[in-house]
């Protein structure tokens, strides 16, 4: 007990830097479809999905990563003494309510369906979270500077490279993923 103590305490004198995790807020929302046939859920996609500059999404997420850091200066030096990296990630799916009442057959392709949509919006979340740990880790490599500003320019425009590159993913990920739809 003594010795572990004794270990302890010159640990605690010696001044560290905190670093957080990437703190993930994930949010869901529904939007409302209704029909006994996948023709008639097929048209109120159309009619209640959201829209984007290409048309009708069956599945949407938004993301948005952001940071703030604390400095502390010593012997000249600028160095972070703190960080928080958040990413808000938001996720609408539909609802089909009218589930209980279809058929078996038309059930079965909702599910199927739905599955398929979750996973690819899954997938644009796991992109966003990737994105926001390397923030992180660029936050956590940033070696001491003489002056804060240095640091905090550093950070700013290569975070701001990592998330351009994250929106080319997620693009890149919508041209290439498989089509699905309810059939």
């Amino acid at each position: 007990m003594k010795f572990r103590l004794a270990l302890t305490i010159p640990a605690l004198l010696i001044p560290t830097t905190a670093f957080a995790g990437v703190k993930i807020d994930e949010k869901s929302s529904t939007y409302d479809l209704r029909g006994l046939t996948i023709a008639a859920i097929h048209e109120d996609i159309l009619r209640n999905a959201p829209r984007d500059a290409d048309g009708v999404v069956d599945g949407e997420t938004v993301n948005e990563t952001n940071w703030s850091l604390n400095f502390e200066a010593a012997n000249g030096n600028c160095q972070i003494s703190f960080d928080a990296v958040n990413v808000s990630i938001t996720m609408k799916l539909p609802r089909w309510v009218d589930e209980a009442q279809a058929p078996a057959d038309v059930q079965k392709a909702w599910s199927a369906y739905i599955v398929s949509l979750r996973e690819h919006e899954n997938q644009h979340r796991d992109i966003a979270v990737k994105a926001a740990e390397a923030v992180d880790r660029l936050i956590h490599d940033q070696q001491p500077a003489s002056k804060c500003s240095d640091i905090k320019q550093r950070i700013r425009d290569s975070a701001k490279t990592i998330l351009n590159d994250a929106e080319v993913e997620q693009e890149k990920y919508d041209e290439n993923a498989p089509s699905f739809d309810i059939d």
